[in-house]
């Protein structure tokens, strides 16, 4: 194909791929997609997007090859289609890793808003539950529990001694276990 073609001009293959003949326009191909190939390589990185982009330059040529002009320099035309088309692909890229930025921070966001309804709700079941308890148990484990505050501080602010602190600490924690429903609330505690 190359021989039958290797006389005639880049603007002669224009001017019969224009009128469809389908050698021309393999030997247009042959002549130039290797050099733009490397080129889409090289700035693409991507075989396959280097290999998609030079098939649907040319793919594009062949379909509008009726409105290509009799004095089109082939090499120049397809060289800036292919810089045109690799910038299209890049700006997708680059939007797509925008987009996946974005959404990865969104789910951040909502997994933290999520947590923090979670956190909450396990307060909120708490503090129920601590109403039922005897005053000091009640007092000792808000404070535990809720304020996360030692033993040792609960002992010093509330004037009990430290034993004193722990039965109630123990006590809360075995009427929490007698209400089956609050099961996750004893991850919380042990």
């Amino acid at each position: 194909m190359k021989d039958r073609f290797s006389t005639w001009s880049d603007l002669e293959l224009v001017s019969r791929i224009k009128n469809g003949d389908r050698a021309a326009f393999a030997a247009i191909y042959e002549n130039y997609s290797e050099v733009l190939y490397r080129f889409l390589l090289r700035r693409l990185t991507s075989r396959d997007d280097a290999r998609d982009v030079l098939h649907d330059v040319f793919e594009r040529i062949w379909v509008q090859r009726e409105s290509l002009s009799d004095d089109t320099a082939i090499f120049p035309y397809l060289f800036r289609a292919v810089q045109n088309r690799s910038l299209d692909v890049i700006r997708r890229q680059i939007t797509r890793q925008k987009y996946a930025a974005s959404f990865h921070r969104y789910v951040a966001s909502r997994e933290e808003d999520e947590m923090e309804l979670e956190a909450k709700d396990i307060l909120a079941v708490i503090r129920r539950e601590l109403e039922s308890f005897p005053v000091n148990t009640q007092r000792v484990m808000e404070m535990r529990i809720l304020d996360g505050f030692t033993n040792k501080e609960i002992s010093a602010l509330l004037g009990l001694s430290e034993d004193s602190v722990k039965s109630h600490v123990k006590r809360g924690i075995k009427l929490l276990k007698s209400r089956k429903k609050h099961w996750t609330l004893l991850f919380l505690l042990t």
